[in-house]
């Protein structure tokens, strides 16, 4: 019996840690389409919008390690650069006035 308990136990745990793992990309993808609504981005910039985004966001399993300050600037600024490309300058402005403590 003290079996079964504490096999359902470490299910339980695990399942739970898988679930809020999953939690903040959920999170970001939501941000994102916010953004793609707010910036009144057509059907191609979204496409395009969402794709880097999600690049920018990747899945993080339990195994993966969060990447330096260094990584995590790099991306951004490439991401920074993709953008310039998909919005248009109105957009891309209202972007960074949307995205607090980011330089353009």
């Amino acid at each position: 019996m003290k079996r079964k308990l504490l096999l359902v136990a470490a299910v339980l745990l695990l399942g739970t840690a898988t679930i809020s793992a999953q939690e903040p990309q959920m999170d970001m993808n939501k941000v994102g389409e916010k953004i793609t609504k707010d910036l009144s981005l057509n059907e191609k910039q979204t496409a395009d919008f969402m794709k880097e985004w999600k690049a920018l966001f990747p899945k993080m399993d339990g195994q993966a390690e969060m990447p330096s300050m260094e990584e995590m600037q790099k991306k951004f600024e490439n991401f920074d650069k993709k953008l310039k490309e998909i919005l248009t300058e109105e957009q891309y402005k209202k972007y960074h006035e949307m995205i607090p403590n980011r330089e353009n």
